[in-house]
């Protein structure tokens, strides 16, 4: 397709069986109904960013199309825009905040399909048919909803809370009404708070282990959370 061209009419590529390969110029910004639909070998083909609605069976029946970059100006996937493609794993960029009607139904071989937070709305059976796929999403978003009532495996991509920087010291003594253990730390005393310890009943021993030493978090704030103490041999 030659540079200058703005707009892919209604059903324009539509049943060319032999198509393979389209590279679709940047000027383009407007891709009609069915444009490629039931274009079976179709297997490569990019969307310029400007495009912002995948129309209504735009790529419905592309059996050979695995994959697809959809640029960042895209806000809408509409109804049937990829039913029955040959899709294996998709990212949805989070520009787009609505997914149409049955727009990936019957796509058997899509095993993931990655949805932003900006994703506010999923048509009635927009997955139906992807019986291997799993739904990637941040936890408490929109997609975790809908992939929970509808029964579609879920697995989030909020990042996992990661452990603060930590030290190894040397246990001194605890207070049990004030739930606070106190270490050595640079030669000096330095309570720690063990409020957030669930289970508490290894403190009643501590007294009797000499030598113990406390794994805690350095935390000026609140003076560091206690994560564990273990008695070890002292060196």
């Amino acid at each position: 397709i030659p540079n200058g061209v703005e707009t892919i009419g209604i059903e324009a590529f539509r049943y060319c069986s032999n198509l393979v390969s389209l590279q679709i110029p940047d000027s383009v910004n407007n891709i009609k109904t069915r444009a490629f639909a039931n274009c079976s070998k179709l297997n490569n083909i990019n969307i310029p960013n400007g495009v912002g609605f995948i129309d209504i069976d735009t790529f419905r029946g592309c059996q050979s199309i695995n994959s697809i970059e959809l640029p960042n100006s895209i806000y809408t996937i509409g109804d049937s825009a990829f039913r029955e493609s040959g899709l294996k794993n998709l990212t949805i960029p989070n520009s787009v905040t609505d997914i149409g009607i049955a727009a990936f139904k019957d796509c058997k071989k899509l095993n993931s399909i990655t949805i932003p937070n900006s994703v506010m709305n999923i048509g009635e059976g927009a997955f139906d048919g992807c019986g291997e796929l799993t739904i990637y999403a941040e936890s408490g978003s929109y997609a975790e909803t809908y992939a929970n009532t509808n029964n579609i495996p879920f697995q989030s991509t909020s990042p996992t809370p990661t452990q603060r920087p930590g030290f190894l010291t040397r246990f001194i003594s605890w207070n049990p009404e004030e739930q606070v253990v106190y270490v050595e730390k640079e030669n000096r005393e330095i309570g720690y708070s063990i409020i957030d310890k669930t289970d508490l009943s290894f403190l009643d021993c501590l007294d009797d282990l000499p030598g113990n030493y406390v794994w805690v978090v350095d935390n000026p704030a609140d003076m560091g959370q206690l994560l564990s103490i273990t008695p070890v041999e002292e060196k």
